[in-house]
């Protein structure tokens, strides 16, 4: 949908409602707008291989995004419990960090993590036997644990902090370090 269209998510034909704390939308809207964020999240993470700035700034501007994109991916689980059981857990609500997000529905026993899929043309037998145009395929192989994802939001923290001189020589041992993770793909 273009960005400059009358969409609005505050809408109440986009499934919002108004409540005593204002406006809250449907799960399926607050799921959407997720995804949407993430989306632009990891377009400019890929806009950041073209950027005009020297690589530890990258770095640090990458990791900032892929933390966000973590967070986001947190908040969908959320939502996607809320969506399923009607409620999310009372430790989790309200909460920002996703570490402790992952780590209240894991201890839950709730397995919410979205699973990545392609979305591609159908074949001709797809269209005649079903009448689709196009197939969402799941790919499973891809699916992260809410260990690995954790660890990931951990590994980004590390760039969101200035180096601290007593750890690291200067920026760039903390780059040769850590730079074997996230470096490597924003080398132009």
């Amino acid at each position: 949908m273009p960005r400059d269209s009358h969409f609005s998510l505050n809408s109440p034909a986009y499934g919002a409602t108004f409540n005593h704390l204002g406006l809250t939308m449907q799960p399926e809207i607050k799921y959407l707008s997720l995804m949407r964020t993430i989306r632009v999240r990891f377009d400019a993470i890929d806009a950041l291989k073209y950027a005009q700035i020297e690589g530890f700034p990258r770095a640090e501007l990458a990791a900032f995004h892929g933390r966000k994109i973590i967070e986001g991916i947190a908040f969908a689980c959320l939502v996607a419990t809320e969506r399923g059981l009607s409620t999310i857990p009372r430790d989790a609500k309200g909460q920002w960090n996703a570490e402790n997000i992952f780590n209240s529905l894991k201890k839950k026993g709730l397995t919410v993590l979205p699973n990545p899929s392609i979305i591609r043309q159908a074949t001709e037998s797809e269209t005649k036997n079903n009448k689709v145009n196009a197939v969402i395929e799941g790919q499973p192989e891809l699916n992260l644990s809410y260990e690995q994802l954790i660890h990931i939001y951990q590994r980004f923290h590390a760039w969101l902090h200035e180096v601290n001189p007593y750890t690291y020589e200067d920026q760039s041992s903390f780059y040769l370090e850590r730079g074997r993770t996230y470096g490597a793909m924003y080398q132009n």
